[in-house]
């Protein structure tokens, strides 16, 4: 009987270790992914900063929006070269027509 009560006792002591060890490692890796996440918001601003950035670049040098997402290696809003599929395909049909 004694001899069941330590087993149960050392194994109990051998999951609180586990368990503190993998403890450790969910904040280990939480802070790696929380290290990522601000790496990546810092690499790729959100549309509203880019957006935000732009209308700053038009006003401060008196260009247009397209000047100033070209100066800033953005994507235009509403870029001119940008069609949709459906468009492609009327124009396509009324070329064809003419």
């Amino acid at each position: 009987m004694r001899n069941d009560a330590q087993d149960r006792a050392a194994r109990l002591a051998e999951l609180e270790r586990d368990n503190a060890a993998l403890r450790c490692e969910v904040a280990r890796l939480s802070d790696r992914k929380a290290a990522l996440q601000a790496d990546f918001r810092a690499k790729h601003p959100s549309a509203h900063s880019r957006r935000a950035v732009t209308v700053a670049v038009q006003e401060s040098l008196g260009v247009s929006e397209r000047r100033a997402c070209k100066a800033l290696a953005s994507p235009a809003r509403h870029s001119g070269t940008k069609r949709r599929a459906s468009d492609l395909h009327e124009d396509s049909n009324a070329k064809g027509a003419a």
